[in-house]
């Protein structure tokens, strides 16, 4: 058994690339902040490329406010204040426990940065091999909660629906006694945007335990999967080992985007990434169903036109919840 999953996460990693070279990766574009968060043994690196340059500093010592305040965001954007303005867009690019900041809600110019400008998180991925066709059809798979204990699900997903609608996308919504395992799959293969609003897993350092491969049986590295009717799940090495994957993706559950700082394998929103998507909407903890709901009501509804941009459609739901008084939660868009 050991012997087959290990090969079974070889093949998967394989797919991966795990360590592309510069020039496979996908280049920062006009407009666009790469702001680099690298922890040494002390000291942090900070880098910045934009179209002006690159340039790098060191706070020596590492960080002197903690992560999850606020006014860390002086001691870390200030000095790149003009920059940061002309930005616009900023594509954080973070290792280790970096990885755990949200530097979209840190405090510039007295209000959260993404009150300026949209901010996405890079995964550091090569660029996808294939892309989905100018013409293809807009195919949205939309799945509310398959284990019906979420009350709210159903609305955020018929919400998300006519939003859709009305922008002439074709939706793809499987009932809650259909959207299985298998179902969802061939809904996977067909969609351009897959919309769950429903419960993800994440199970840090533990076993996760399941028959012998064609699934990484008994492995530790795909311990991540989202809930789905009859008690089947969509695992890890299922997206993984899609043909196509949607260009957008939104999970709005539980640790959907866990780093991988936290040592407990690929997250499903990494998985959706590796696979050839685009754009992911996740979040690395826990959540609650309102937090969740806002999110998904306010996602669609912020952008802008009929073209999905995750990243505009975010930051604008997150900008309201926080005017409203909300908690945003920590959901924020990963990229490649």
């Amino acid at each position: 058994e050991k012997t087959l999953a290990t090969l079974a996460n070889d093949i998967l990693r394989e797919q991966s690339t795990w360590r592309p070279s510069c020039g496979d990766l996908v280049p920062r574009r006009a407009g666009e902040l790469l702001l680099g968060l690298f922890p040494g043994h002390r000291d942090w690196f900070v880098f910045v490329q934009d179209d002006a340059g690159t340039t790098v500093r060191t706070l020596a010592g590492g960080p002197t406010h903690a992560l999850d305040d606020p006014a860390f965001g002086s001691e870390l954007l200030e000095p790149h204040d003009d920059r940061l303005a002309a930005a616009r867009i900023i594509r954080v690019l973070a290792s280790g426990r970096a990885q755990d900041l949200e530097v979209h809600l840190l405090s510039w110019r007295d209000a959260p940065l993404i009150e300026h400008v949209p901010v996405t998180y890079g995964a550091e991925l090569p660029r996808p091999s294939s892309t989905r066709p100018a013409d293809a059809r807009l195919v949205a798979l939309l799945v509310a909660d398959p284990t019906e204990t979420l009350q709210k699900a159903d609305d955020e997903v018929r919400a998300a629906a006519d939003w859709m609608t009305a922008r002439g996308w074709t939706l793809d919504v499987p009932s809650a006694d259909e959207a299985d395992r298998t179902r969802v799959l061939d809904g996977l293969a067909h969609a351009s945007f897959f919309y769950f609003a429903g419960h993800g897993v994440h199970r840090l350092g533990g076993v996760h335990e399941r028959r012998l491969p064609p699934y990484a049986g008994g492995s530790q590295g795909w311990p991540a999967y989202l809930r789905l009717e009859a008690g089947t799940k969509l695992e890890t090495q299922d997206i993984l080992m899609l043909s196509s994957a949607p260009t957008h993706v939104a999970l709005l559950g539980c640790q959907t985007g866990v780093p991988a700082s936290a040592g407990g394998g690929m997250s499903l929103a990494l998985a959706f990434l590796v696979a050839g998507a685009e754009q992911v909407v996740a979040t690395p903890v826990e959540t609650t169903e309102a937090s969740a709901l806002a999110t998904g009501l306010g996602l669609l509804t912020g952008m802008s036109g009929r073209d999905i941009d995750l990243a505009e459609g975010l930051r604008n739901a997150q900008i309201e919840m926080l005017r409203r008084g909300e908690d945003v939660g920590r959901y924020r868009v990963w990229v490649r």
